[in-house]
């Protein structure tokens, strides 16, 4: 981002100083003349000087097909409220509910014959539209800038300058920021990331004075990072109420992390021979990387359905570099326009699997220790706490960890113990470590005003089947050479 706001320095810095007098502007006739100059420009008429015909553009694939005809501007208010790129494209995309999510074509044309897709193409929407190659020529500085802001931290960030430096180069850029939380299973208020997506693009545009030469060039950087949830994971025995009020459900995933990366770079050179016969060449690099990391490999390996290369990677990756050059004759022979066309394409992709250090081997359980919250019923009070616990079963709850993580609680006072599997994961406050049902509190024997507690994840076992571990003080006193240390009773729950 540095080098970003330093080349927005130097375009601001140009502007300044193409807007300084003249040295030397008050000596002799070329003083006066400068003085008139400067008069000239100073127009206190209402005549309009600029407007949106004063700052026009040409796309680039238009050129390419012979169209050289500037487009004005669009000052409209048409779908102006239309933000999403699912609704600017009138709904024919489905996204994943935010903003920055991936889009898929619901009417898109290719074979169905597979049931997984790479989703190599599933952020085209946000690079290639940021990313279209224009080439302006405007009198004075453009500025287009387009703001959004959201509920629940939502943000898009437009910003295109571009400038004549003088009548034959245009130089300008483009920052197009996209910012979300998460909308579901959020650990905090504010600041829990589920999109950061940024993208960058430097551009040049030059045409010579006898308008026979046509130079464009750009350069884009673009990086998009979801961090993703995998879905809401529906428990069917809240349905049909509470499936709308999904806030509080537990994902499929916690803490993984999708990245995708893109660059390119674009050099167009168009040459005028003579009338009806033009010679162009575009040359293109493009670098393309998708990154997929799960630091939480252990806790989200049920949502793997198989293990191809190794069940202890957890980050894989694929990057793709293509070299398109194209070369070709285009131009009219009276009402007739062709395209002679001579492309040359290089490809080269390469994929890879890397282990990190988070396998099933040397996972760190979770382990904490403070006040345990007993449930009641009036906790749903508050209007963020949705779930329901039932006082008369033998549940917990937790706001980080997964459903069916096993945790054993014990009572630092009495040394009282249980092992049980999270029924429920709920949100409540962090001061808590733990919800508790009452009937585990009073086998707990907590004390209700100081309900203190140690919480410890335990590894995953086959063979456990929602059993309850419970160390009585009697246990304690038996010696140590005893092979005995604990007794497994099985779930007694009603």
């Amino acid at each position: 981002m540095k080098i970003y706001f330093s080349v927005i320095l130097i375009l601001f810095s140009l502007h300044g100083f193409s807007q300084q007098r003249g040295g030397n502007a008050g000596q002799g006739q070329s003083g006066r003349q400068n003085k008139e100059n400067l008069r000239t420009v100073l127009d206190d008429s209402t005549k309009t000087i600029y407007s949106m015909n004063t700052s026009k553009f040409m796309l680039k694939e238009n050129l390419l097909r012979g169209d050289t005809i500037y487009q004005s501007l669009d000052s409209s208010l048409t779908n102006f409220e239309k933000v999403y790129d699912d609704e600017i494209n009138i709904m024919t995309l489905q996204s994943l509910g935010n903003v920055g999510t991936p889009l898929y074509d619901i009417y898109n044309f290719y074979s169905d014959d597979f049931s997984l897709q790479s989703g190599l193409n599933s952020l085209d929407k946000y690079f290639f539209r940021s990313s279209t190659q224009k080439f302006y020529d405007t009198r004075s500085p453009l500025i287009d800038l387009s703001l959004f802001f959201g509920g629940n931290g939502r943000s898009i960030v437009d910003f295109v300058f571009s400038r004549n430096i003088n009548e034959n180069w245009n130089i300008g850029f483009d920052i197009h920021r996209i910012s979300a939380d998460k909308q579901i299973a959020a650990t905090k208020a504010k600041g829990d990331k589920n999109i950061n997506s940024s993208l960058f693009k430097l551009f040049a545009f030059h045409k010579s004075k006898d308008k026979k030469l046509t130079l464009y060039s750009d350069f884009v950087s673009f990086k998009h990072n979801i961090l993703g949830t995998g879905g809401i994971d529906i428990e069917l025995e809240s349905l049909p109420l509470d499936f709308f009020i999904y806030n509080d459900f537990e994902t499929r995933l916690n803490q993984i992390e999708n990245i995708e990366k893109r660059s390119r770079f674009n050099v167009l050179f168009n040459f005028k021979i003579l009338n009806g016969l033009e010679i162009y060449n575009d040359l293109q690099f493009y670098n393309q990387g998708l990154f997929y990391n799960d630091d939480n490999f252990v806790v989200n390996s049920s949502y793997y359905e198989n293990f191809f290369i190794n069940d202890s990677f957890t980050s894989d990756s694929v990057k793709l570099k293509t070299f398109n050059n194209r070369v070709g004759f285009k131009g009219a022979i009276k009402k007739m326009r062709y395209n002679i066309l001579l492309l040359i394409f290089i490809f080269v992709a390469s994929c890879s699997n890397i282990p990190l250090s988070k396998s099933s081997s040397d996972y760190v359980p979770y382990k904490n220790s403070g006040f345990a919250l007993i449930y009641n019923p009036d906790l749903h009070k508050n209007e963020k706490f949705y779930k329901k616990i039932n006082n008369k079963n033998m549940e917990i709850g937790h706001n980080t960890l997964k459903k069916n993580s096993i945790l054993k609680i014990t009572n630092p006072d009495n040394m009282r113990s249980i092992e049980l599997k999270i029924t429920k994961k709920i949100n409540y406050s962090p001061f808590y470590k733990i919800i508790l049902s009452q009937r585990v509190a009073d086998e707990l024997q907590l004390n209700k005003e100081m309900p203190f507690v140690d919480v410890t994840e335990r590894k995953k076992n086959k063979s456990f089947v929602a059993k309850v571990a419970t160390t009585h003080t009697e246990e304690q006193k038996v010696e140590n050479k005893a092979p005995i240390t604990k007794v497994k009773i099985d779930n007694i729950s009603i």
